[in-house]
């Protein structure tokens, strides 16, 4: 098995999260902070769908990702010159994302051909 690693150079922002079980897919849920958000730190609402080894260990999990700031300070120099008027709070890279979850059982299987 290989596993794949991102460049953490290449994001402005990267943070990784770990559930009990694998998520074949995710999405993110709209809310009301805000469509085209560029103030840090980041908040978002994601649903995920295990894929457990049993389909009764199967669960939904509903998160909340916060305390997101940027983790590449190597942007466009432009952009950073913008940034600068959004004062400190952009400037936290030592602050640990927050990850809150809520899970569901579901007992049947997600992206599984008839379940």
């Amino acid at each position: 098995e290989e596993l794949v690693l991102g460049d953490p150079t290449m994001y402005t922002m990267l943070h990784r999260a770990e559930v009990e079980w694998p998520c074949l897919s995710f999405d993110t849920v709209q809310d009301s902070l805000g469509a085209s958000r560029k103030k840090y730190p980041m908040t978002c609402y994601v649903v995920a769908g295990t894929q457990a080894d049993t389909a009764k260990n199967n669960k939904i999990v509903v998160m909340k990702w916060s305390h997101m700031y940027k983790t590449n300070k190597d942007g466009d120099e432009e952009e950073e010159m913008d940034d600068d008027s959004d004062d400190e709070d952009d400037d936290q890279t030592d602050v640990d994302a927050k990850m809150d979850f809520r899970m569901i059982k579901h007992e049947r299987g997600r992206n599984v051909e008839g379940s």
